[in-house]
């Protein structure tokens, strides 16, 4: 049986210091990247919708030795954002199309539509808000430290295989 393999969605990032086996980096603005403007780069902008704002001082475990300066390739698995995505897109959407259908069915009106669809969309998103809990502690939705980048070298082409 042959192990699978695990995509990441990659970003480039700036060590900032290094403690007790834990570096703190700093993930580059997308902004000056041609490619991830394009959305053909390496990810960073799914970091940065999915971190919003903590890209400035990130903790990412660490065996290598580093020194504040160091470029680095840091990813988060690229299956573990698409499960967090269904979870909190998916639940308000389903609670939507349930809550409608079912206020549908029982009132056989609009305002009775709207109510059910009002109501699952509530329940989804609490739904939502309590599996997200959840998921903070998930160590596969923590970054991981792939590799030290020699200098000069840009963000990667793609997901990392």
């Amino acid at each position: 049986m042959s192990a699978a393999v695990q995509e990441f969605i990659t970003e480039r990032a700036r060590v900032l210091r290094v403690e007790a086996g834990i570096a703190w980096v700093s993930c580059e603005s997308q902004a000056g990247c041609a490619r991830c403007a394009a959305g053909q780069g390496c990810g960073g902008g799914i970091f940065s919708k999915l971190l919003r704002g903590r890209l400035e001082d990130l903790p990412v475990p660490t065996d290598l030795a580093l020194a504040p300066g160091d470029f680095v390739l840091i990813g988060l698995a690229q299956s573990a954002v698409q499960n967090a995505s269904l979870l909190l897109y998916g639940l308000p959407l389903a609670g939507v199309i349930l809550g409608a259908l079912g206020g549908w069915l029982l009132g056989a009106s609009d305002p009775a539509t709207f109510l059910g669809l009002a109501a699952g969309f509530a329940a989804g998103l609490l739904l939502a808000r309590r599996g997200a809990r959840r998921l903070a502690g998930n160590s596969s939705l923590q970054p991981v430290l792939l590799r030290k980048l020699a200098e000069g070298e840009p963000c990667s082409a793609g997901p990392l295989a």
